[in-house]
C-alpha cells in the first residue's frame, strides 16, 4: 500500500503555521517523512498530515 501525503502543516515555535501542499508519495512510513520535514524546517515544533492510502 502506498501513502500519498496531500498536505502537511508544520506548527512553528513562534506560533505560526507553515503549510506544505505538495503531493508526495511515501512508501509506507510516515515517520521518516515527518523527520525529513523537521530537517527542512528547523523551527518546526509539530507536524500534521492529510494523506490518502492507495492500494498497490
Amino acid at each position: 500500500m502506498k501513502i500519498v501525503v496531500t498536505k502537511a502543516v508544520c506548527e512553528l515555535i513562534n506560533g505560526d503555521r507553515k503549510v506544505i501542499n505538495d503531493k508526495v508519495v511515501v512508501a509506507t512510513d510516515l515517520e521518516s517523512y515527518r523527520k525529513q520535514i523537521f530537517k527542512v524546517t528547523p523551527n518546526c515544533r509539530t507536524v500534521r498530515f492529510t494523506y490518502e492510502e492507495l492500494p498497490d
